[in-house]
Protein backbone atom coordinates (compact mmCIF):
# COMPACT_ATOMS: atom_id res chain seq x y z
CA UNK A 1 0.00 0.00 0.00
CA UNK A 2 2.80 2.15 0.95
CA UNK A 3 4.87 1.27 -2.34
CA UNK A 4 1.46 2.21 -4.28
CA UNK A 5 1.12 5.74 -2.56
CA UNK A 6 5.29 6.29 -3.31
CA UNK A 7 4.27 5.19 -7.39
CA UNK A 8 1.36 7.57 -7.71
CA UNK A 9 2.98 10.17 -5.67
CA UNK A 10 5.76 10.27 -7.94
CA UNK A 11 3.85 10.03 -10.98
CA UNK A 12 2.13 12.88 -9.88
CA UNK A 13 5.13 14.86 -9.02
CA UNK A 14 6.68 14.42 -12.88
CA UNK A 15 3.35 15.34 -14.19
CA UNK A 16 3.23 18.24 -12.19
CA UNK A 17 7.21 19.37 -12.72
CA UNK A 18 6.24 18.92 -16.63
CA UNK A 19 3.98 21.74 -16.28
CA UNK A 20 5.94 23.69 -13.95
CA UNK A 21 8.37 23.58 -16.35
CA UNK A 22 6.16 23.84 -19.25
CA UNK A 23 4.80 27.69 -17.14
CA UNK A 24 7.99 28.69 -16.99
CA UNK A 25 8.58 29.29 -20.33
CA UNK A 26 5.65 31.64 -21.12
CA UNK A 27 5.47 35.06 -18.92
CA UNK A 28 1.94 35.57 -19.25
CA UNK A 29 1.15 32.56 -17.37
CA UNK A 30 3.23 33.94 -14.15
CA UNK A 31 0.42 33.47 -11.74
CA UNK A 32 -0.38 29.56 -12.76
CA UNK A 33 3.37 29.24 -12.62
CA UNK A 34 3.81 30.28 -8.84
CA UNK A 35 0.87 28.17 -8.39
CA UNK A 36 2.56 25.10 -9.52
CA UNK A 37 5.50 26.01 -8.21
CA UNK A 38 4.26 25.95 -4.95
CA UNK A 39 1.86 22.84 -5.22
CA UNK A 40 5.36 20.94 -6.49
CA UNK A 41 6.99 21.98 -3.30
CA UNK A 42 4.32 20.60 -1.25
CA UNK A 43 4.26 17.59 -3.28
CA UNK A 44 7.68 16.88 -3.27
CA UNK A 45 7.78 17.23 0.74
CA UNK A 46 4.78 14.39 0.46
CA UNK A 47 6.80 12.35 -1.12
CA UNK A 48 9.83 12.55 1.00
CA UNK A 49 7.46 12.16 3.66
CA UNK A 50 6.44 8.63 1.96
CA UNK A 51 10.10 7.79 1.54
CA UNK A 52 10.97 8.48 4.61
CA UNK A 53 7.83 6.35 6.24
CA UNK A 54 9.17 3.46 3.92
CA UNK A 55 12.87 3.50 5.04
CA UNK A 56 11.32 3.66 8.56
CA UNK A 57 8.88 1.25 8.22
CA UNK A 58 11.50 -1.08 6.23
CA UNK A 59 14.36 -0.51 9.52
CA UNK A 60 11.92 -1.35 12.14
CA UNK A 61 10.74 -4.67 10.04
CA UNK A 62 14.73 -5.52 10.02
CA UNK A 63 15.24 -4.73 13.42
CA UNK A 64 12.02 -6.53 14.54
CA UNK A 65 12.96 -9.66 12.85
CA UNK A 66 16.66 -9.64 13.96
CA UNK A 67 15.36 -8.95 17.47
CA UNK A 68 12.50 -12.33 16.92
CA UNK A 69 15.36 -14.95 15.45
CA UNK A 70 17.70 -13.96 18.42
CA UNK A 71 14.72 -15.13 20.74
CA UNK A 72 13.69 -17.62 18.81
CA UNK A 73 17.35 -19.38 19.03
CA UNK A 74 17.17 -18.61 23.34
CA UNK A 75 19.15 -15.15 23.22
CA UNK A 76 17.02 -13.33 25.45
CA UNK A 77 19.33 -10.60 25.82
CA UNK A 78 21.20 -8.97 28.76
CA UNK A 79 18.98 -9.28 32.17
CA UNK A 80 20.01 -5.87 33.05
CA UNK A 81 19.09 -4.03 30.01
CA UNK A 82 16.25 -2.48 31.67
CA UNK A 83 17.65 -1.36 35.00
CA UNK A 84 19.14 2.28 34.88
CA UNK A 85 21.38 1.81 37.68
CA UNK A 86 22.95 -1.71 37.91
CA UNK A 87 23.83 -2.09 42.11
CA UNK A 88 26.49 -4.43 42.99
CA UNK A 89 25.93 -6.72 45.41
CA UNK A 90 26.24 -5.73 49.28
CA UNK A 91 30.02 -6.76 50.20
CA UNK A 92 29.75 -9.26 52.94
CA UNK A 93 29.84 -8.18 56.38
CA UNK A 94 32.80 -6.71 57.87
CA UNK A 95 34.63 -8.86 60.62
CA UNK A 96 33.36 -6.30 63.64
CA UNK A 97 29.67 -6.98 62.47
CA UNK A 98 29.68 -9.67 65.50
CA UNK A 99 30.89 -7.51 68.04
CA UNK A 100 28.55 -5.15 66.89
CA UNK A 101 25.46 -6.72 67.46
CA UNK A 102 26.62 -8.31 70.60
CA UNK A 103 27.00 -4.65 72.23
CA UNK A 104 23.82 -3.69 70.44
CA UNK A 105 22.08 -7.14 72.58
CA UNK A 106 23.72 -5.87 75.79
CA UNK A 107 24.11 -2.34 75.82
CA UNK A 108 20.76 -0.83 76.34
CA UNK A 109 19.98 -3.20 79.33
CA UNK A 110 24.04 -2.11 80.99
CA UNK A 111 23.08 1.63 80.69
CA UNK A 112 19.84 1.02 82.57
CA UNK A 113 22.03 -0.99 85.22
CA UNK A 114 24.44 1.34 85.41
CA UNK A 115 22.09 3.98 85.74
CA UNK A 116 19.87 2.34 88.72
CA UNK A 117 23.58 1.38 90.50
CA UNK A 118 24.21 5.16 90.16
CA UNK A 119 20.62 6.14 91.89
CA UNK A 120 21.04 3.66 94.13
CA UNK A 121 24.55 4.71 95.30
CA UNK A 122 23.82 8.41 95.60
CA UNK A 123 27.56 9.11 94.86
CA UNK A 124 28.59 13.11 95.49
CA UNK A 125 28.18 14.60 92.02
CA UNK A 126 25.91 11.65 90.42
CA UNK A 127 25.16 13.76 87.64
CA UNK A 128 29.15 14.31 86.63
CA UNK A 129 29.17 10.17 87.48
CA UNK A 130 25.84 9.72 84.95
CA UNK A 131 28.01 12.82 82.58
CA UNK A 132 30.88 10.07 82.51
CA UNK A 133 28.80 6.82 81.75
CA UNK A 134 27.24 7.99 78.84
CA UNK A 135 30.57 9.48 77.92
CA UNK A 136 31.88 5.73 78.13
CA UNK A 137 29.29 4.32 76.71
CA UNK A 138 28.91 6.39 74.03
CA UNK A 139 32.54 5.87 73.08
CA UNK A 140 32.14 1.87 73.17
CA UNK A 141 29.20 2.53 70.64
CA UNK A 142 31.09 4.41 68.36
CA UNK A 143 34.03 2.53 68.54
CA UNK A 144 32.34 -0.73 67.92
CA UNK A 145 30.67 0.82 64.60
CA UNK A 146 34.41 2.21 63.43
CA UNK A 147 34.41 5.78 63.89
CA UNK A 148 35.66 6.30 67.23
CA UNK A 149 37.36 9.20 65.74
CA UNK A 150 34.52 10.90 65.07
CA UNK A 151 32.69 10.58 68.14
CA UNK A 152 36.32 11.86 69.91
CA UNK A 153 36.10 14.98 67.19
CA UNK A 154 32.48 15.62 68.76
CA UNK A 155 33.15 14.83 72.13
CA UNK A 156 36.37 17.43 72.22
CA UNK A 157 33.73 19.98 70.72
CA UNK A 158 31.00 19.38 73.16
CA UNK A 159 33.25 19.48 76.21
CA UNK A 160 35.24 22.86 75.23
CA UNK A 161 31.72 24.35 74.77
CA UNK A 162 30.85 23.39 78.23
CA UNK A 163 34.46 24.60 79.51
CA UNK A 164 33.79 27.87 78.02
CA UNK A 165 29.87 28.05 79.96
CA UNK A 166 31.69 26.92 83.15
CA UNK A 167 35.03 29.41 82.86
CA UNK A 168 31.99 32.28 81.93
CA UNK A 169 29.92 31.37 84.66
CA UNK A 170 32.64 31.52 87.45
CA UNK A 171 34.21 34.34 85.95
CA UNK A 172 31.33 36.70 84.92
CA UNK A 173 32.48 39.26 86.81
CA UNK A 174 36.00 39.71 84.99
CA UNK A 175 34.67 38.78 81.79
CA UNK A 176 32.01 42.07 82.41
CA UNK A 177 34.87 44.14 83.40
CA UNK A 178 37.40 42.84 80.76
CA UNK A 179 33.85 43.72 78.23
CA UNK A 180 33.48 46.80 79.45
CA UNK A 181 37.00 47.76 79.60
CA UNK A 182 37.12 46.82 75.60
CA UNK A 183 33.91 49.05 74.58
CA UNK A 184 35.12 52.07 76.57
CA UNK A 185 38.38 51.92 74.55
CA UNK A 186 36.70 51.69 71.51
CA UNK A 187 34.44 54.31 72.14
CA UNK A 188 37.65 57.00 73.23
CA UNK A 189 38.94 56.06 69.79
CA UNK A 190 36.03 56.79 68.18
CA UNK A 191 35.82 60.10 69.80
CA UNK A 192 39.37 61.02 69.31
CA UNK A 193 39.55 60.23 65.68
CA UNK A 194 36.34 62.49 64.72
CA UNK A 195 38.20 64.92 67.07
CA UNK A 196 41.34 64.87 64.90
CA UNK A 197 39.32 64.88 61.89
CA UNK A 198 37.24 67.97 62.94
CA UNK A 199 40.63 69.99 63.06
Amino acid sequence: ALRQQIDAAREELRTLALEVHATEQTDYLDALHETLHKKLTEKQSALQALQARRVEIHETRRVSESYLSRLLSGDKGDPHAHLRTVHAPAPPAWPQARLAEFWAAISGGLILLVLVGLIALRPTRWFLWIFVAFFIFGGIEWGVRGRLADYLLNATIVLAIVTTVVLLWEFWWLVSVVLVAVLVMIMMRENLRELLSDR
